[in-house]
């Protein structure tokens, strides 16, 4: 792989490792955890099993912890998978199931262009500059 595609590959992992890790503790440590949107979406699945808060607590973690794996380069085309999935269902829970669209007031079509950042690095993974690169040398 040639020099620019390290950095880029490095910047668009630790950009969106950032992003994630960001928005994962914001919900778990500075109390922005949106309870309302989760609540309504888990009434329109019926799935009311599930409270809102803990529904959102274990979101948190999962952004926390794909954000800390991006950065650091550790499994991160799997990473990059469950990001992307997290995302799309973020997308279709808020977009369709809340009515709110692409352009709405939570402005879904920036996460559009977060889908496609997370699905490159989950074809390419972490060719160099990454943990994965130096514990499994390929």
């Amino acid at each position: 792989m040639n020099n620019r595609h390290a950095w880029g590959n490095l910047l668009l992992r630790l950009l969106l490792g950032f992003m994630f890790t960001f928005v994962g503790a914001s919900k778990l440590f500075m109390g922005k955890m949106p309870v309302e949107p989760i609540g309504a979406i888990l009434n329109a699945l019926g799935l009311n099993t599930f409270s809102a808060a803990t529904f959102g607590l274990i979101l948190g973690i999962i952004e926390l912890v794909i954000g800390l794996m991006f950065i650091l380069g550790l499994f991160t085309q799997v990473a990059a998978w469950i990001a992307t999935v997290a995302l799309l269902l973020f997308v279709i829970g808020a977009g369709l199931i809340l009515g709110d669209g692409l352009l709405g007031q939570m402005m879904m079509f920036k996460d559009i262009g977060l889908i496609g950042a997370s699905l490159c690095l989950a074809f390419q993974g972490s060719p160099s500059m990454s943990l994965d690169h130096l514990l499994w040398k390929k």
